[in-house]
Protein backbone atom coordinates (compact mmCIF):
# COMPACT_ATOMS: atom_id res chain seq x y z
CA UNK A 1 0.00 0.00 0.00
CA UNK A 2 2.72 2.43 0.87
CA UNK A 3 4.43 1.81 -2.45
CA UNK A 4 1.22 2.44 -4.34
CA UNK A 5 0.55 5.64 -2.40
CA UNK A 6 4.03 6.94 -3.08
CA UNK A 7 3.62 6.15 -6.74
CA UNK A 8 0.31 8.05 -6.93
CA UNK A 9 1.80 11.08 -5.21
CA UNK A 10 4.58 11.19 -7.76
CA UNK A 11 1.96 11.26 -10.57
CA UNK A 12 -0.30 13.89 -8.91
CA UNK A 13 2.47 16.46 -8.33
CA UNK A 14 3.15 17.37 -11.99
CA UNK A 15 -0.59 17.25 -12.77
CA UNK A 16 -1.29 19.77 -10.00
CA UNK A 17 1.51 21.99 -11.27
CA UNK A 18 0.16 21.81 -14.84
CA UNK A 19 -3.38 22.63 -13.74
CA UNK A 20 -2.09 25.60 -11.76
CA UNK A 21 -0.36 26.97 -14.86
CA UNK A 22 -3.52 26.50 -16.95
CA UNK A 23 -5.69 28.26 -14.38
CA UNK A 24 -3.24 31.18 -14.17
CA UNK A 25 -3.24 31.52 -18.01
CA UNK A 26 -7.06 31.50 -18.08
CA UNK A 27 -7.23 34.15 -15.37
CA UNK A 28 -4.70 36.32 -17.19
CA UNK A 29 -6.61 36.09 -20.49
CA UNK A 30 -9.90 36.76 -18.77
CA UNK A 31 -8.50 39.89 -17.15
CA UNK A 32 -7.20 41.11 -20.51
CA UNK A 33 -10.57 40.43 -22.13
CA UNK A 34 -12.47 42.28 -19.43
CA UNK A 35 -10.15 45.27 -19.68
CA UNK A 36 -10.61 45.41 -23.46
CA UNK A 37 -14.36 44.96 -23.14
CA UNK A 38 -14.63 47.79 -20.62
CA UNK A 39 -12.54 50.03 -22.89
CA UNK A 40 -14.66 49.17 -25.94
CA UNK A 41 -17.85 49.73 -23.98
CA UNK A 42 -16.57 53.15 -23.00
CA UNK A 43 -15.78 54.00 -26.59
CA UNK A 44 -19.21 52.85 -27.81
CA UNK A 45 -20.94 54.72 -25.04
CA UNK A 46 -19.13 57.94 -26.01
CA UNK A 47 -19.17 57.70 -29.83
CA UNK A 48 -21.06 61.00 -29.96
CA UNK A 49 -18.06 62.77 -28.40
CA UNK A 50 -15.73 61.80 -31.23
CA UNK A 51 -14.69 64.15 -34.04
CA UNK A 52 -14.20 62.76 -37.53
CA UNK A 53 -11.85 64.82 -39.70
CA UNK A 54 -11.63 64.34 -43.47
CA UNK A 55 -9.95 65.99 -46.41
CA UNK A 56 -11.36 66.39 -49.93
CA UNK A 57 -9.45 65.53 -53.10
CA UNK A 58 -8.81 69.25 -53.55
CA UNK A 59 -7.08 69.48 -50.16
CA UNK A 60 -9.85 71.17 -48.19
CA UNK A 61 -10.08 70.05 -44.53
CA UNK A 62 -13.44 69.43 -42.81
CA UNK A 63 -14.70 67.67 -39.68
CA UNK A 64 -17.90 65.89 -38.62
CA UNK A 65 -18.84 66.06 -34.94
CA UNK A 66 -21.92 66.08 -32.72
CA UNK A 67 -23.48 68.63 -30.39
CA UNK A 68 -25.94 67.81 -27.62
CA UNK A 69 -25.72 64.54 -25.72
CA UNK A 70 -25.82 60.87 -26.57
CA UNK A 71 -29.60 60.78 -26.32
CA UNK A 72 -30.04 63.63 -28.80
CA UNK A 73 -26.85 64.11 -30.82
CA UNK A 74 -26.97 66.67 -33.62
CA UNK A 75 -24.47 65.99 -36.42
CA UNK A 76 -22.45 69.02 -37.50
CA UNK A 77 -19.85 69.61 -40.17
CA UNK A 78 -17.16 72.23 -39.75
CA UNK A 79 -14.69 73.91 -42.04
CA UNK A 80 -14.68 77.68 -42.28
CA UNK A 81 -18.41 77.84 -41.53
CA UNK A 82 -19.73 75.18 -39.07
CA UNK A 83 -23.28 74.10 -39.89
CA UNK A 84 -25.60 71.15 -39.22
CA UNK A 85 -25.01 68.40 -41.77
CA UNK A 86 -28.67 68.60 -42.84
CA UNK A 87 -28.25 72.32 -43.58
CA UNK A 88 -25.21 71.62 -45.71
CA UNK A 89 -27.09 68.95 -47.63
CA UNK A 90 -29.92 71.44 -48.25
CA UNK A 91 -27.43 73.95 -49.59
CA UNK A 92 -25.79 71.40 -51.86
CA UNK A 93 -29.19 70.38 -53.22
CA UNK A 94 -30.15 74.00 -53.92
CA UNK A 95 -26.88 74.54 -55.85
CA UNK A 96 -27.44 71.37 -57.86
CA UNK A 97 -30.90 72.53 -58.92
CA UNK A 98 -30.10 76.02 -60.20
CA UNK A 99 -30.42 76.58 -63.94
CA UNK A 100 -26.70 76.94 -64.69
CA UNK A 101 -25.49 74.16 -62.37
CA UNK A 102 -22.69 72.08 -63.84
CA UNK A 103 -23.40 68.51 -64.89
CA UNK A 104 -21.18 67.30 -62.04
CA UNK A 105 -23.35 69.09 -59.47
CA UNK A 106 -26.61 67.91 -61.06
CA UNK A 107 -25.34 64.33 -61.07
CA UNK A 108 -24.67 64.59 -57.31
CA UNK A 109 -28.39 64.91 -56.45
CA UNK A 110 -28.86 61.13 -55.79
CA UNK A 111 -25.76 61.13 -53.55
CA UNK A 112 -27.22 63.99 -51.52
CA UNK A 113 -30.41 61.97 -51.01
CA UNK A 114 -28.51 58.82 -50.05
CA UNK A 115 -26.43 60.75 -47.52
CA UNK A 116 -29.52 62.24 -45.94
CA UNK A 117 -31.12 58.78 -45.64
CA UNK A 118 -28.00 57.28 -44.04
CA UNK A 119 -27.67 60.22 -41.66
CA UNK A 120 -31.23 59.82 -40.38
CA UNK A 121 -30.86 56.05 -39.97
CA UNK A 122 -27.54 56.22 -38.11
CA UNK A 123 -25.77 59.54 -37.62
CA UNK A 124 -22.54 57.70 -36.78
CA UNK A 125 -22.51 55.59 -39.97
CA UNK A 126 -19.09 55.74 -41.74
CA UNK A 127 -20.84 56.21 -45.11
CA UNK A 128 -21.95 59.68 -43.97
CA UNK A 129 -18.36 60.93 -43.73
CA UNK A 130 -17.42 59.17 -46.99
CA UNK A 131 -20.29 60.82 -48.86
CA UNK A 132 -19.62 64.23 -47.31
CA UNK A 133 -16.02 64.02 -48.49
CA UNK A 134 -17.28 63.56 -52.05
CA UNK A 135 -19.97 66.24 -51.81
CA UNK A 136 -17.65 68.87 -50.36
CA UNK A 137 -15.21 68.08 -53.16
CA UNK A 138 -17.94 68.75 -55.73
CA UNK A 139 -19.53 71.85 -54.20
CA UNK A 140 -16.95 73.55 -51.97
CA UNK A 141 -13.48 72.80 -53.31
CA UNK A 142 -11.87 75.78 -55.05
CA UNK A 143 -12.67 75.63 -58.75
CA UNK A 144 -9.94 74.29 -60.99
CA UNK A 145 -8.40 77.30 -62.73
CA UNK A 146 -9.14 77.33 -66.45
CA UNK A 147 -6.50 78.80 -68.74
CA UNK A 148 -7.62 80.15 -72.11
CA UNK A 149 -5.47 78.77 -74.93
CA UNK A 150 -5.44 80.74 -78.19
CA UNK A 151 -3.54 79.42 -81.21
CA UNK A 152 -3.54 81.31 -84.55
CA UNK A 153 -2.20 79.90 -87.83
CA UNK A 154 -0.91 82.10 -90.63
CA UNK A 155 0.20 82.03 -94.26
CA UNK A 156 1.38 84.52 -96.86
CA UNK A 157 -0.96 85.92 -99.52
CA UNK A 158 -0.31 88.82 -101.88
CA UNK A 159 2.86 89.73 -100.02
CA UNK A 160 1.13 90.03 -96.62
CA UNK A 161 0.54 87.75 -93.67
CA UNK A 162 -3.02 86.42 -93.38
CA UNK A 163 -4.73 84.28 -90.78
CA UNK A 164 -5.73 80.88 -92.14
CA UNK A 165 -6.83 79.22 -88.91
CA UNK A 166 -7.55 79.84 -85.25
CA UNK A 167 -8.31 77.63 -82.28
CA UNK A 168 -9.27 78.91 -78.85
CA UNK A 169 -10.24 76.76 -75.86
CA UNK A 170 -11.67 77.76 -72.47
CA UNK A 171 -12.78 81.09 -73.90
CA UNK A 172 -14.94 82.89 -71.36
CA UNK A 173 -16.44 86.27 -70.50
CA UNK A 174 -13.49 87.51 -68.43
CA UNK A 175 -10.84 86.66 -71.03
CA UNK A 176 -12.78 88.27 -73.89
CA UNK A 177 -13.71 91.44 -72.00
CA UNK A 178 -10.90 92.02 -69.50
CA UNK A 179 -7.80 89.90 -70.08
CA UNK A 180 -7.64 90.09 -73.87
CA UNK A 181 -10.03 92.70 -75.31
CA UNK A 182 -10.32 92.64 -79.08
CA UNK A 183 -10.04 95.44 -81.61
CA UNK A 184 -11.23 96.46 -85.07
CA UNK A 185 -8.80 96.10 -88.03
CA UNK A 186 -5.62 98.04 -87.33
CA UNK A 187 -4.43 100.70 -89.70
CA UNK A 188 -1.90 99.40 -92.22
CA UNK A 189 -2.54 95.71 -91.58
CA UNK A 190 -2.53 93.75 -94.88
CA UNK A 191 -2.33 97.04 -96.82
CA UNK A 192 -0.43 95.53 -99.77
CA UNK A 193 -2.90 92.67 -100.17
CA UNK A 194 -5.99 94.85 -99.84
CA UNK A 195 -4.63 97.34 -102.40
CA UNK A 196 -5.03 94.60 -105.04
CA UNK A 197 -8.69 93.92 -104.17
CA UNK A 198 -11.91 95.85 -104.56
CA UNK A 199 -12.66 97.59 -101.25
CA UNK A 200 -14.92 100.46 -102.42
CA UNK A 201 -17.58 100.91 -99.71
CA UNK A 202 -20.06 101.86 -102.43
CA UNK A 203 -19.94 98.42 -103.97
CA UNK A 204 -22.55 95.78 -103.12
CA UNK A 205 -21.58 93.15 -100.54
CA UNK A 206 -20.55 90.37 -102.99
CA UNK A 207 -18.46 92.86 -105.02
CA UNK A 208 -16.12 94.20 -102.33
CA UNK A 209 -13.66 92.87 -99.78
CA UNK A 210 -13.22 93.50 -96.09
CA UNK A 211 -10.62 92.21 -93.63
CA UNK A 212 -12.63 89.58 -91.79
CA UNK A 213 -11.69 88.54 -88.25
CA UNK A 214 -11.23 84.84 -87.62
CA UNK A 215 -11.80 85.45 -83.90
CA UNK A 216 -14.45 88.17 -83.68
CA UNK A 217 -13.29 91.42 -82.06
CA UNK A 218 -16.18 91.30 -79.56
CA UNK A 219 -14.83 88.07 -78.06
CA UNK A 220 -11.15 88.96 -77.84
CA UNK A 221 -10.05 88.94 -81.49
CA UNK A 222 -7.38 91.52 -82.28
CA UNK A 223 -7.43 93.31 -85.64
CA UNK A 224 -3.94 92.32 -86.75
CA UNK A 225 -2.79 90.41 -89.83
CA UNK A 226 -2.58 87.03 -88.06
CA UNK A 227 -6.30 87.16 -87.19
CA UNK A 228 -7.73 88.46 -90.48
CA UNK A 229 -8.44 87.10 -93.95
CA UNK A 230 -9.94 88.99 -96.94
CA UNK A 231 -13.56 87.93 -97.52
CA UNK A 232 -16.48 89.51 -99.33
CA UNK A 233 -18.87 91.75 -97.45
CA UNK A 234 -21.58 89.20 -98.10
CA UNK A 235 -19.54 86.39 -96.52
CA UNK A 236 -18.71 88.61 -93.54
CA UNK A 237 -22.42 89.21 -92.87
CA UNK A 238 -23.22 85.50 -93.11
CA UNK A 239 -20.32 84.67 -90.79
CA UNK A 240 -21.67 87.11 -88.22
CA UNK A 241 -25.27 85.92 -88.44
CA UNK A 242 -24.66 82.17 -88.63
CA UNK A 243 -21.77 81.80 -86.21
CA UNK A 244 -20.25 84.77 -84.44
CA UNK A 245 -23.46 86.15 -82.92
CA UNK A 246 -24.19 82.83 -81.28
CA UNK A 247 -20.68 82.45 -79.87
CA UNK A 248 -20.87 86.03 -78.56
CA UNK A 249 -24.10 85.21 -76.71
CA UNK A 250 -22.42 82.19 -75.13
CA UNK A 251 -19.41 84.21 -73.99
CA UNK A 252 -21.64 86.89 -72.48
CA UNK A 253 -22.73 84.34 -69.82
CA UNK A 254 -20.01 84.07 -67.13
CA UNK A 255 -20.87 80.41 -66.38
CA UNK A 256 -20.11 79.37 -69.98
CA UNK A 257 -16.79 78.21 -71.43
CA UNK A 258 -16.30 77.93 -75.18
CA UNK A 259 -14.16 75.98 -77.61
CA UNK A 260 -14.10 77.77 -80.97
CA UNK A 261 -12.24 76.86 -84.14
CA UNK A 262 -12.11 78.66 -87.51
CA UNK A 263 -10.22 77.44 -90.58
CA UNK A 264 -9.87 79.04 -94.01
CA UNK A 265 -10.01 76.28 -96.61
CA UNK A 266 -10.06 75.94 -100.41
CA UNK A 267 -8.21 79.20 -100.99
CA UNK A 268 -7.83 80.32 -104.61
CA UNK A 269 -6.81 83.74 -105.88
CA UNK A 270 -5.81 86.04 -108.69
CA UNK A 271 -3.65 88.88 -107.43
CA UNK A 272 -1.93 90.92 -110.17
CA UNK A 273 -0.61 94.19 -108.78
CA UNK A 274 -0.89 97.31 -110.97
CA UNK A 275 -1.41 95.54 -114.31
CA UNK A 276 -5.19 95.09 -114.18
CA UNK A 277 -8.15 96.72 -112.50
CA UNK A 278 -8.71 95.57 -108.93
CA UNK A 279 -12.15 94.37 -110.03
CA UNK A 280 -10.41 91.58 -111.94
CA UNK A 281 -8.46 90.28 -108.94
CA UNK A 282 -10.04 88.02 -106.35
CA UNK A 283 -9.54 85.73 -103.36
CA UNK A 284 -12.05 82.92 -102.86
CA UNK A 285 -12.24 80.63 -99.84
CA UNK A 286 -14.51 78.73 -97.46
CA UNK A 287 -14.63 79.63 -93.77
CA UNK A 288 -15.30 76.50 -91.68
CA UNK A 289 -16.29 77.00 -88.05
CA UNK A 290 -16.85 74.70 -85.09
CA UNK A 291 -18.09 75.89 -81.69
CA UNK A 292 -18.74 74.04 -78.40
CA UNK A 293 -20.32 75.47 -75.26
CA UNK A 294 -19.09 73.82 -72.04
CA UNK A 295 -19.52 74.20 -68.31
CA UNK A 296 -16.76 74.62 -65.71
CA UNK A 297 -16.19 70.85 -65.59
CA UNK A 298 -15.73 70.67 -69.36
CA UNK A 299 -19.04 68.90 -69.96
CA UNK A 300 -20.30 69.66 -73.47
CA UNK A 301 -23.66 71.46 -73.39
CA UNK A 302 -24.12 72.53 -77.01
CA UNK A 303 -22.22 72.48 -80.30
CA UNK A 304 -22.60 73.37 -83.95
CA UNK A 305 -20.63 73.68 -87.21
CA UNK A 306 -20.96 76.13 -90.09
CA UNK A 307 -19.36 76.68 -93.50
CA UNK A 308 -19.38 80.12 -95.13
CA UNK A 309 -18.26 80.49 -98.72
CA UNK A 310 -16.63 83.73 -99.81
CA UNK A 311 -16.83 84.07 -103.61
CA UNK A 312 -16.12 87.28 -105.51
CA UNK A 313 -18.02 88.04 -108.70
CA UNK A 314 -15.31 88.59 -111.31
CA UNK A 315 -16.34 90.07 -114.66
CA UNK A 316 -13.82 88.20 -116.78
CA UNK A 317 -12.31 84.73 -117.01
CA UNK A 318 -9.21 85.03 -114.89
CA UNK A 319 -6.57 82.41 -114.32
CA UNK A 320 -6.85 80.77 -110.88
CA UNK A 321 -3.77 80.42 -108.68
CA UNK A 322 -4.02 78.01 -105.77
CA UNK A 323 -2.49 79.30 -102.55
CA UNK A 324 -0.22 76.83 -100.84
Amino acid sequence: GEAVTAFLERIRAPIRQGLTRVVRWIVTQARRFMTAARSAAGRVAEWWRQRKPFRTAGGESHEVYFVGDERNPRPMVASRDPQPVETRLDRFLAEANIANATARKRNAIPLIGNTRTALRANADAPIVVTNLRTLFGIFDDPSTPRVTHYQPRTASLGGDTVGVGMTIDWLNHKWANETHPGSTPRSGAQSKLMSMLETDPGRSSPDKYIRGHLLNHNIGGVGDAANMFPITGNANSRHLQSTESRVKRWVDVPANWVFYEVTVDGISSRLVPGEVEVTQNYVNATINCRAIRKDQDGTELENYMTAITSTYRVRNNAQVFQVR
